[in-house]
């Protein structure tokens, strides 16, 4: 395994010097090379815990750390074309597991993997239009103000309601596939269409469609922004995407309570499916374009809001209330008078009566959500159903450039960053903060050329 890690580092590094040796005797290739290191530390002051429910993974003031280095590189082969390949080495330490005799999960983990990689046409390039198409494996990031909380359209799961947030994960939204951009006006109206092959929702691999649109009408002033997702549209397996139809899996009718709903009255019973649709709608007003003040930093004054509509079709029992499927924020950029880049606050409100867990959704391929029973026969027998003390969320985001090389950043949050992500192997679903007077904070100094 050691050897396979280490063959991984050398081809990429082979990559890497190819591109660079390419870029310098080659000027006519135009092949662009850079690079990044960043440092992470935080600290989990608090976090919800049950031994039964959470099994030996508690949060409660735990360290979080971990060491992560990139490399990309971009080439131009044609004018109308470029091509983009970034690389990330990633290093990190588990959460220390006080409970186990062994201490063998806390060895540290050494993992190489692709960021991006996408090939990216321009078919028009002028002044008043601009029309290009990217396919590959790359980030998506459709409202430009969010630090932490929103982009709910491509960042939650649609049956079950999940929503991800985290430390500076915003702009990192995987697309496996296809984008096309229409931008009209002079870039006052853009358009995005994308087609991706999912790869972090469950089924992989089914294709799902969305349609994100964005206009600024009144110059700087005002960034309007609507959207649609049409999550696991075209199934590979329609036995995955709607587990009720797996009768050779799910062969008695204790089995189907995790996929299935009967009517106690008629016996009519109702299967539930990942598939569904998602609406999104934003709005930013940015108040400098009338209060020119030079104190004031590019940031400053933003006041921007994301509502979503996560799964438009109710289902009996478990999906019947359409506001409990609706997460809205709202997010202030305070005055950092050019002392800090930014100074994001952000507000976050999800009625959702539901623990924010995919834990079933993995292990029982089950689109309702998690009850935290061995058979989740009733929405009133549902044992961890929260109802509305973990429906506020907020996020406190400072960055800070330093000359053209390092950057400082922190985070203050009770947000939904996963317990999973710090754990050494499948340590939970749920959220590290889940109720009031559960929050952590992080810091990060990153340097690039």
């Amino acid at each position: 395994m050691r050897a396979e890690k280490m063959l991984k580092v050398i081809a990429s590094a082979l990559l890497v010097s190819l591109a660079v040796s390419a870029a310098e005797s080659d000027a006519d290739r135009k092949v662009d090379f850079g690079g990044w290191g960043w440092l992470t530390f935080g600290r989990v002051t608090e976090s919800y815990y049950e031994p039964v429910r959470h099994a030996r993974y508690d949060h409660t003031a735990k360290w979080l750390t971990d060491v992560e280095t990139g490399l990309w590189v971009k080439a131009m082969p044609r004018d109308w074309a470029d091509i983009y390949l970034h690389w990330e080495f990633l290093y990190v330490r588990p959460i220390i597991n006080e409970t186990r005799k062994s201490a063998a999960s806390l060895a540290k983990t050494f993992n190489l993997r692709v960021l991006e990689a996408y090939a990216r046409a321009r078919a028009i390039e002028t002044d008043r239009i601009k029309l290009n198409a990217r396919l590959g494996y790359f980030n998506v990031k459709y409202n430009p103000e969010v630090r932490n909380l929103g982009e709910y359209l491509l960042r939650s799961f649609t049956y079950p309601q999940y929503l991800v947030s985290g430390f500076e994960i915003a702009d990192k939204v995987k697309n496996r596939g296809l984008q096309i951009r229409l931008q009209v006006l002079d870039g006052m109206w853009t358009n995005d269409v994308l087609v991706n092959s999912e790869i972090e929702t469950y089924p992989i691999n089914d294709l799902s469609f969305s349609y994100i649109t964005s206009v600024k009408p009144v110059g700087a002033f005002l960034d309007i922004g609507a959207g649609i997702s049409f999550s696991h549209l075209v199934s590979f397996d329609p036995e995955l995407t709607t587990p009720g139809l797996d009768t050779a899996a799910f062969s008695t009718r204790l089995d189907r309570v995790y996929n299935t709903y009967y009517d106690p009255e008629t016996g009519d019973s109702t299967l539930f499916t990942f598939r569904g649709e998602k609406v999104m709608g934003r709005l930013t007003i940015d108040p400098k374009e009338f209060i020119p003040l030079r104190i004031l930093g590019e940031n400053d004054l933003k006041l921007y809001t994301e509502a979503a509509i996560i799964g438009l079709k109710d289902y009996p029992e478990w999906y019947e209330n359409i506001r409990e499927r609706v997460p809205i924020m709202v997010g202030f950029n305070v005055p950092a008078f050019k002392l800090l880049d930014v100074l994001a606050v952000e507000v976050e409100r999800f009625q959702s009566p539901y623990t924010n867990s995919t834990k079933d959704v993995w292990g029982f391929r089950s689109p309702i959500p998690y009850t935290g029973q061995s058979v989740p026969y009733r929405k009133e027998e549902d044992l961890y159903a929260n109802g509305d003390i973990d429906d506020w969320r907020w996020s406190v985001y400072a960055s800070r450039r330093i000359a053209d090389f390092i950057r400082v950043s922190g985070q203050v949050a009770r947000d939904h960053a996963s317990r999973a992500w710090y754990t050494g192997g499948a340590g939970g679903y749920e959220d590290i903060t889940q109720v009031p007077g559960d929050w952590y904070w992080m810091a990060r100094v990153m340097f690039y050329f």
